[in-house]
């Protein structure tokens, strides 16, 4: 079953801290905060209900999603000198969590509803109703002050 995208979309946010983090208390920063900061950003722009910007289209979006997730276990490999093991671990993790939801996650949006027509038959009763309420409002008032 997939995931909605507004659990894709959390997921991210938290993956990203989560490598910030890292970052922060990390002896080399940049590689795992750079990292963070690029999958806030990407689940920050996607057309998504938890969107900052809503610039970039989910079919891009899940094309980023793998994009980034390879470039981590990759950058863990080659930058394997340059890091730490813990910070190595995190990012082969987070890769690793954000193929799977990102491999996991219903893209597809939501149809947006046609408009209620003005002059349609739901309108027409409506009217009706209200006429009925009021006549009975009238009579009451009119009973009551006699």
């Amino acid at each position: 079953m997939k995931r909605p995208f507004w659990m894709h979309q959390l997921v991210e946010y938290i993956l990203g801290i989560a490598l910030i983090s890292q970052g922060v208390q990390s002896t080399k920063p940049l590689i795992p905060s750079l990292f963070g900061l690029l999958v806030m950003i990407n689940a920050s722009a996607v057309a998504g209900p938890l969107s900052a910007f809503r610039s970039i289209p989910r079919r891009v979006h899940r094309v980023t999603d793998f994009a980034l997730a390879a470039a981590m276990v990759v950058a863990a490999v080659v930058f394997n000198s340059q890091l730490e093991s813990a910070t190595q671990l995190t990012l082969v993790g987070v890769g690793g969590v954000m193929g799977f939801v990102a491999w996991r996650t219903n893209y597809a949006e939501r149809p947006k509803k046609a408009p209620i027509a003005a002059d349609g038959r739901s309108d027409e009763i409506g009217r009706m109703a209200g006429r009925v309420a009021a006549g009975g409002v009238k009579l009451y008032r009119r009973r009551k002050g006699s």
